[in-house]
């Protein structure tokens, strides 16, 4: 378990990155959305301890991430996957495999080759297990940070922007692995701002804008708050004097160039089933209007 208790981060010159922050996260796969600069990696960062908070508390299963217990026990249970992976190019994947394992503190050479072998068959690297690094895919770059992050069997996972750069395959792949890690029962924080991994990974969310909780809650419970508030429509007059904060997507129909856009209804408009994204983006443009 982790638990945020009034987190704030202001870095020298005033900019307060994290304002007032508070949540916890039990077993699962939760989302941590926001568009860019909304102060996800700062957060990150924070839980990690590559960063120490202005003022607020951090506790991983109890124990004050500030306090040399709390940064121990942090150091055992904690996965880390970052946005820049820093993989040596010049190792296969096994040797790096075993060189982290290492540095886990995992000294048995036995142990190492089990935990390694787990691993490359946990994230489905097992036939490039002699490839050397710079010739992986992104794809496979990816799967074997998630190897790195997970040796030791962590039962704390935190992933930042996983997905970004994948083609579609290798982005339902990794989705998946992240699904199935959830499922034995682990806390993975997926940090993103492609809406579309978290409505397909996640049930809980959190987003935050400008280092502050817009929501926190499930993703159905986000969707539904924004029922009646997305329109289609192929007449271009109703969607001339919108804001383009409002239109979505535009597609072209047997009848029209179809445009989906939010807030209000126009007269020849007609209602459709809102997704995550939809509600995202009214929430983060100040449009959604639910009792939270």
């Amino acid at each position: 378990m982790i638990t945020i208790q009034n987190l704030n981060k202001i870095y020298p010159g005033g900019c307060h990155a994290i304002n007032d922050i508070s949540f916890t996260f039990d077993a699962g796969v939760y989302g941590l959305l926001g568009p860019n600069g909304a102060g996800k990696t700062t957060l990150i960062r924070l839980l990690v301890g590559l960063l120490r908070p202005t003022s607020g508390k951090i506790e991983i299963d109890g124990l004050n991430l500030a306090t040399p217990e709390g940064q121990e026990h942090a150091r055992r249970v904690l996965g880390y996957l970052p946005q820049e992976l820093g993989l040596h190019g010049i190792l296969t994947v096994e040797q790096e495999l075993d060189y982290f394992a290492l540095l886990k503190g995992i000294r048995s050479e036995v142990a190492r080759r089990k935990e390694v072998a787990n691993l490359l068959e946990q994230v489905g690297l097992v036939e490039q297990h002699r490839l050397r690094i710079k010739d992986l895919s992104g794809g496979q770059k990816r799967r074997l940070g998630i190897a790195v992050s997970l040796i030791g069997q962590p039962h704390l996972l935190i992933v930042d922007e996983p997905t970004a750069g994948l083609d579609p395959a290798e982005r339902v792949r990794f989705r998946n692995l992240l699904s199935e890690l959830g499922a034995e029962g682990r806390v993975v924080i997926l940090s993103t701002h492609i809406v579309d991994d978290i409505a397909q990974t996640c049930r809980e969310l959190v987003v935050i804008q400008s280092g502050s909780i817009l929501f926190q809650g499930s993703v159905s419970t986000l969707t539904k708050y924004a029922q009646r508030q997305v329109w289609v429509t192929t007449n271009a007059y109703e969607i001339a004097g919108l804001d383009p904060s409002q239109l979505v997507s535009s597609c072209q129909k047997e009848d029209g160039t179809e445009t989906r856009f939010l807030g209000q209804s126009t007269p020849l408009a007609r209602s459709v089933q809102p997704t995550l994204e939809d509600a995202y983006l009214l929430l983060i443009n100040d449009l959604l209007r639910p009792d939270f």
